[in-house]
């Protein structure tokens, strides 16, 4: 198994120095190994984060004996040994035990027809140099990135991170201003659009294929055909506390230590009960101004199951050249300070010597851990999917609020008709709302070499989940009531019974003032790079009343501030 970052051109002539620069700006991705494969049509690279198999026998790329196919690859096939027996039964004979080959000789038997049955976490690019055709796919709810965009004479540029795609020169970062704006109204911009003009993230359980300068993608897993298959019974406790226990376990699979994010709730505290053992290292944060903490409650529950929980902190001064930093590697604007929070666990994992970390991350977009759910539940009207009419006021004061035209939130409700109204929303949730959580996760963990896992998004535990009815995951009596059923038993009653506490790193104290808030007052008051594209008088007026008492105002002069850092760092053209 290997996490790493992976680069690749398809068409006309790639050359090694264009494909080496790509591969150069994913390098912290993977500080373990480097490779590439250059051919008539195609170069693909990729750098390596060793985690099972560390030998060359896991090396990338990685061809068939023929060498007809090659693949670079990042990601976990959780299930691969499972999927081995049929492969040796046609023939195959395994140089090593990474699932990497298995994926490799999968891909060359099955194409994309094996994808559905893949539990993992990956993105990859397949090349078949007989075909002249190159596959590239990623996995069911979107763990792992995959980004591309098109270049000179047709080519396919694609890579991990976006930043890869302009090393050739010909993308170039300018900026969308349709969909940044999406972004101050939403803080993530949903589906398959970025911050950036023609760049292009391929979606969670879609794949694309490329033949003669042609690209076409399709969809080969949606989280909504579970939900309207349903499973027949409703909610079992003892089987969910068992796919939870299952996945939890396969995704411990490693050949080096692997930690836990604790946080003293729920979903940690299920992931830190089936993975704790005597040793095994958590970590928990509390932020620079002292106003969130969730060290105590993480120490308490963790201890129980042997996990010893080590506290991070970030200094307050430490917080702007953080930002800075973080947002090269995140790529588009930190549209949350907990990004910030993210990163600063990740190094502390690292600085440790871990390479893998467990999170609870989606818990609540799979169980229903937001209030939404529960007013859904009780009165379904219009869903939350619509038009933030909170934010539009604030943002107006500097932009006018025009429509925002990525649709791509609509469209998934559209997808989700005769669901009942919590399943409805959760489904749109796990294609939107979920996927910045889970780009953080990717993207601040990579920044360090670490790969954060995330058992309660495993592909059979979604699937069963997905297709309880929304009254078995939120109601009156309250939210994540399945998932709550099942802990019985596994953790004490108080850890089940916890107020939801989010992670969170606090800005507004930071943002009125000190280190951070000089940094605002010198990229936004002066002739900022935003005054390209909206109202300096507008960002200078909405700073003054955010200053004089006007707290609410705080995530739109975070944004404000994080879309300064960005147009300046990847000197984002309009």
């Amino acid at each position: 198994m290997t996490m790493c970052g992976i680069a690749g051109i398809a068409g006309g002539n790639p050359q090694r120095q264009e494909l080496e620069a790509m591969v150069a700006l994913v390098r912290h991705r993977g500080p373990d190994g480097e490779g590439m494969h250059l051919g008539p049509g195609v170069g693909l690279g990729n750098t390596r984060l060793a985690i099972v198999e560390p030998g060359p026998a896991g090396s990338q790329p990685m061809r068939t004996p023929d060498g007809r196919y090659c693949l670079v690859y990042n990601g976990e096939l959780y299930n691969h040994r499972e999927l081995r027996p049929e492969l040796e039964a046609e023939g195959v004979r395994f140089r090593g035990r990474s699932d990497s080959e298995t994926l490799l000789w999968l891909l060359a038997r099955h194409g994309e027809k094996i994808l559905p049955k893949l539990n993992g976490i990956f993105a990859f690019a397949f090349w078949d140099a007989r075909e002249e055709t190159l596959l590239a796919a990623r996995d069911q709810m979107g763990v792992k990135p995959l980004y591309y965009a098109t270049g000179r004479e047709g080519r396919l540029l694609l890579a991990s991170e976006i930043k890869a795609l302009f090393a050739t020169g010909e993308v170039s970062p300018r900026v969308s201003r349709e969909d940044l704006l999406e972004l101050f109204l939403f803080h993530f911009i949903a589906g398959e659009r970025t911050a950036f003009a023609g760049v292009t993230e391929l979606l969670p359980g879609h794949y694309l294929q490329y033949a003669d300068g042609r690209i076409t993608v399709a969809e080969y897993w949606n989280p909504g055909t579970a939900a309207r298959q349903g499973n027949g019974n409703g909610a079992a406790p003892g089987r969910l506390r068992g796919l939870v226990r299952a996945a939890v376990e396969r995704q411990l699979m490693a050949d080096v230590p692997v930690g836990i994010m604790s946080s003293g709730g729920l979903d940690s505290g299920m992931v830190t009960a089936f993975a704790g053992t005597s040793g095994r290292r958590g970590f928990c944060f509390r932020d620079p101004a002292n106003t969130y903490d969730e060290c105590e409650a993480a120490r308490g529950l963790a201890e129980k199951f042997g996990v010893q929980v080590e506290e991070v902190r970030l200094a307050e001064a430490a917080v702007p050249a953080l930002l800075e930093r973080a947002t090269w590697h995140y790529d588009e604007p930190i549209p949350r300070p907990h990004h910030l929070a993210a990163f600063a666990v990740a190094r502390a994992a690292r600085g440790a010597g871990l390479k893998v970390l467990l999170s609870g991350e989606g818990g609540d977009e799979v169980f229903g851990g937001y209030r939404r759910y529960v007013d859904l539940a009780s009165d379904p009207g219009a869903p939350a999917w619509g038009h933030n009419r909170v934010a539009r006021p604030r943002v107006a004061r500097f932009w006018r609020a025009e429509e925002v035209t990525n649709r791509f939130r609509f469209r998934c409700a559209a997808e989700t008709d005769g669901l009942d109204a919590v399943n409805r929303q959760l489904v749109v949730d796990q294609r939107t709302f979920l996927q910045h959580f889970l780009q953080r996760s990717d993207r601040m963990g990579m920044a360090e070499g670490v790969e954060i896992r995330v058992p309660l998004l495993d592909v059979p535990l979604v699937e069963y989940v997905n297709g309880l009815p929304g009254k078995a995951k939120a109601g009156a009596e309250g939210t994540k009531l399945c998932l709550k059923h099942a802990a019985v038993g596994v953790l004490p009653r108080a850890a089940i019974e916890r107020p939801k506490q989010p992670f969170e790193m606090p800005m507004a104290p930071l943002l009125r003032a000190g280190p951070v808030a000089e940094l605002a007052d010198d990229l936004l008051l002066d002739r900022p790079r935003l005054g390209e594209i909206l109202d300096p008088v507008g960002i200078a007026g909405l700073f003054r009343d955010f200053r004089a008492g006007q707290e609410e105002l705080w995530k739109v002069a975070w944004l404000l501030l994080t879309t300064e850092v960005w147009m300046r760092t990847f000197r984002v053209t309009v």
